[in-house]
């Protein structure tokens, strides 16, 4: 997963190998990082329950996703 504030997440998380779907643009305030650190904490949490042999396969795995994908 690639958080980024005040910047194109999307492109630098690719430069990086992360695919776009894991990437994220936020709003760099407080009601935004709170949303954020909600959402990253379900997604961390979903992948640690998972049985699947890596976090990656784990996303991949995951048919609902909804409740991790939020507009800011």
């Amino acid at each position: 997963m690639f958080l980024g504030a005040n910047i194109d997440a999307i492109a630098v998380a690719g430069r990086f190998g992360v695919q776009a779907s894991r990437a994220v643009n936020y709003e760099c305030d407080q009601a935004g990082t709170k949303l954020n650190y909600e959402v990253l904490s379900k997604a961390v949490s979903r992948v640690r329950a998972s049985t699947a042999p890596t976090a990656s396969a784990a996303f991949d795995e995951c048919a609902d996703w909804g409740c991790c994908k939020v507009k800011i």
